[in-house]
Parts: structure tokens; C-alpha cells; sequence
């Protein structure tokens, strides 16, 4: 190696250290293609899983484990077969904690029908499938579970509806745990805008309580492939089922440089700071890794970074 060669090397290393500040988790935290990431904390760990497309011996829903929100590592698959009944669009895993048990609630296709279903985590890398919480004529994706101040249970979905001209719909509902099933009737709190950056896509919701507001965290636009759009809006509200406004600054995060058309993400509090782990495409459109960002709250209202994927983010100060 000569010289010039050698101060290359240096100087590229030098501009990578500056560019992850000490301290800092680089990103992508998870590389590769693991899309709609689902988080929970169950004890001193955190438990990831993931949207992937079934390839036989690999298993349904990538599973990750970390003890501090940057360095993950794979642990295998909610499901080492499809669940019973599925044909595919295995998308949206996330995670619900009630009492001392955790449930995995997720998307699936059930015969011609998008599907919600649940299973119960019945140890750190095993998985028992409850089957089909509902169907909807529409499609039914992207389950979140929440608690209420009150202590009803409520499920919050998006019903697949996708273009200007028929947009998309958040629902929710209640729900028995134990039963596995909806209760009551279904309560519509949002619905995509045909103008302006959602393009009448709205879909991945991921709620939480601060303070006096109920707040959303959400995806919008085209997800996929090299035309996406996609982008992440905020919205809040005093009251869970109803009274939603949208942050009049959506979105509040939008691909730039080398990562594209984030989204599809979920919030943890960790620390007494908030973070969201969301999924972003590469350059080249044909993997979309996993990535992590600090909110910020600017007068009562969640904003990530400075709108646009971080090189890297404040290593979270997990106690």
C-alpha cells in the first residue's frame, strides 16, 4: 500500500468518525430487508419482529432481540410454518402486553381476505397462533393494540383502500384478549387526504399517551418500489376514539440522500426520551433496512430529527 493510498484510507475513516459523533447508534440498526418493524420491552430486553416474504425453511415474522434499541441480533422466526389457514401477506407484526403476558398481533391472507390475528409469545422464542381475529370485505392490516385511560382494550387498524378517489380509513374497535375476538362496533377516527403529501394513503399506526393527548405516529402515500412516496405524519388527540387533528408541519419525516421513503414504524419510551424504529429503502430500492431516530417534541408535537433519516442517533440511556 503507498502512501497516498494509506491517507486515503485515513481520511475516510476520519469523515465516517465525524459523521457518528461518539456516543451516537449508526444507522441502519438492522441491515437488510426487514420492513413494518413491531417493538416491545418485556423485562431488560427489547423484542423486535418484522414483515418478510415466506421462503420455506426461514419461518414467518424475523424475530430480533436487544438490550438497548442499536445492536440487534436475529432470533429466528415467530413461525417456523405458515399459521393454519394463511396464504401469505405475512406484514405488519406488532406487539401487546397485557398483564404478564405478551401477544403478537399481525396481518395474514386468509383464504381471498386480508386478515388480523393474534398469537401469544409463550417464551422468548416461542409462538402458539391464536387464528383470525377479524376479516374486513376492504382488507383489514397494519394492527395496533392499545389500552385505554379507563382499561378497555381497543384495536386500531387500516382498512386497504389505497388511491385519491377511495382513501384509506383508520379504524377502531374494542377487543377481548382473552377471547380473541372484536367487540361492539368500529369507530372510524381518520381518514387519508386526497391532497397534499398523504396522496389518500394513511396506514401503520402506532399510538401513546403524553401528558394530556393521545398521540399517532403514521405512515402515508406510496409505500413501495422506486416511485414511493412514502412518508410519516403526527396526529393527537384529548380523546382516543374521536377528535383527531393532524400536526399542521406533516410529515414530519421524508427520505433524503441515501435513505428513501421511511415509514412504517413504532414508538418506545426509553429513559424519558422517545424513539421510533421504522424501515427506510437503500439507494437502490430493493431492500429496506431498519432504522432509528429520536423524537423531539416542539410545542406539544412529535418531530423526528430534522424531517429526514439520521446518519445516526443519541444512543438510547437504557435503565
Amino acid at each position: 500500500m503507498n502512501k497516498a493510498s494509506s491517507w486515503l484510507i485515513g481520511a475516510i475513516t476520519f469523515g465516517f468518525t465525524l459523521l457518528v459523533p461518539c456516543g451516537a447508534a449508526a444507522n441502519p440498526v438492522v441491515r437488510g430487508d426487514y420492513p413494518d418493524p413491531g417493538i416491545a420491552r418485556v423485562g431488560k430486553q427489547f423484542w423486535l419482529a418484522t414483515s418478510e416474504r415466506y421462503r420455506g425453511s426461514k419461518g414467518v415474522f424475523p424475530l430480533f432481540r436487544s438490550s438497548n434499541l442499536y445492536n440487534w441480533k436475529r432470533a429466528g422466526s415467530a413461525f417456523r410454518k405458515p399459521p393454519r389457514g394463511t396464504n401469505g401477506s405475512y406484514w405488519a407484526p406488532e406487539y401487546f402486553r397485557y398483564g404478564k403476558r405478551t401477544y403478537m398481533y399481525y396481518t395474514a391472507r386468509y383464504r381471498d381476505k386480508l386478515c388480523i390475528a393474534s398469537s401469544e409469545v409463550t417464551r422468548p422464542y416461542g409462538y402458539r397462533d391464536r387464528g383470525v381475529l377479524f376479516c374486513h370485505n376492504r382488507g383489514a392490516i397494519d394492527p395496533f393494540v392499545i389500552r385505554s385511560s379507563g382499561g378497555k382494550v381497543w384495536l386500531v387498524w387500516k382498512s386497504q383502500r389505497n388511491s385519491k378517489m377511495d382513501p384509506s380509513r383508520i379504524w377502531m374497535q374494542r377487543v377481548s384478549i382473552n377471547r380473541n375476538s372484536v367487540l361492539g362496533r368500529r369507530i372510524k377516527v381518520m381518514t387519508a387526504s386526497p391532497r397534499g403529501w398523504e396522496s389518500g394513503v394513511i396506514e401503520a399506526p402506532s399510538l401513546f399517551r403524553r401528558g394530556g393527548y393521545w398521540y399517532m405516529v403514521y405512515s402515508g402515500s406510496d409505500c413501495c418500489g422506486v416511485n414511493c412516496s412514502y412518508g410519516v405524519g403526527a396526529a393527537r388527540s384529548r380523546h382516543l376514539t374521536r377528535g383527531w387533528e393532524r400536526y399542521p408541519g406533516n410529515p414530519i419525516l421524508r427520505g433524503d440522500g441515501p435513505w428513501k421513503c421511511p415509514g412504517h414504524g413504532s414508538r418506545m419510551a426509553v429513559g424519558g426520551e422517545d424513539y421510533y424504529v421504522y424501515h427506510a429503502y437503500n439507494s437502490t430500492f430493493r431492500k429496506r433496512s431498519l432504522l432509528l431516530d429520536r423524537i423531539r417534541w416542539v410545542n406539544g408535537w412529535p418531530t423526528i430529527g430534522n424531517g429526514f433519516p439520521a446518519r445516526s442517533a443519541p444512543r438510547p440511556l437504557v435503565g
